[in-house]
């Protein structure tokens, strides 16, 4: 399996930033990054997954390199055996429901 590694961050000012990686072995056939920003208060998400308002999953590897990025959510709600993979029969747009 292909490697790459984040040798360095570096942050810029503004919206911007750039990563420094470097191929352990292999060609890189493809490569996700998932970019962004998300802020709690110390114990906040916490409280918040244990009120059950987030809903935390056993992630798999193939979910990192998913050939359909935009169909990933459902896909991964649909293998729980618990009522999450009900969530995946709601439409996109609530108005039309």
């Amino acid at each position: 399996r292909d490697e790459v590694v984040v040798v360095g961050l570096h942050d810029h000012p503004g919206p911007l930033g750039h990563l420094r990686l470097e191929l352990s072995a292999g060609r890189l056939q493809g490569l996700r990054v998932f970019a962004g920003y998300a802020g709690w208060s110390g114990g906040q998400l916490e409280a918040e997954v244990a009120e059950g308002s987030w809903v935390v999953v056993e992630a798999h590897d193939d979910d990192l390199v998913s050939p359909q990025p935009e169909l990933l959510w459902s896909a991964v709600l649909r293998r729980q055996d618990d009522d999450t993979r009900f969530w995946t029969t709601f439409p996109a747009d609530p108005t039309v429901n």
